[in-house]
């Protein structure tokens, strides 16, 4: 799948013993517009290896970016013993597509 938006936050970077790097955010990806107003549907991206590390050095909050992946679904179990899932993002490939400071256009991905 591939999205384009604005990221909600600045990554979050986590480094494993192996050296390999994960970095998660939210993005901010605009839906079909009804009644005029266009609702924002807010999508979590994960991002492995380099990419996480490239994630981490350049892109910030606001920012406007592409992303090629995979939809997965993440299963845990909260602390009341829940069972919990989510859909997230699953990145093979994140690009930037400028600023916040820019225009808000149509970028083609």
């Amino acid at each position: 799948m591939t999205l384009t938006g604005r990221a909600g936050r600045d990554p979050e970077v986590k480094f494993f013993e192996s050296g390999t790097a994960v970095a998660q955010f939210s993005l901010a990806v605009d839906g079909f517009a009804k009644d005029g107003k266009k609702p924002t549907h807010w999508v979590d991206i994960k991002v492995w290896g380099k990419s996480a590390q490239f994630c981490a050095d350049y892109l910030r909050k606001g920012g406007k970016v592409g992303v090629a992946g995979r939809l997965e679904q993440e299963k845990w179990t909260s602390k009341d013993g829940d069972e919990r899932s989510k859909l997230v993002v699953v990145a093979d490939r994140v690009e930037l597509l400028g600023d916040k400071q820019q225009q808000d256009e149509e970028v083609p991905f």
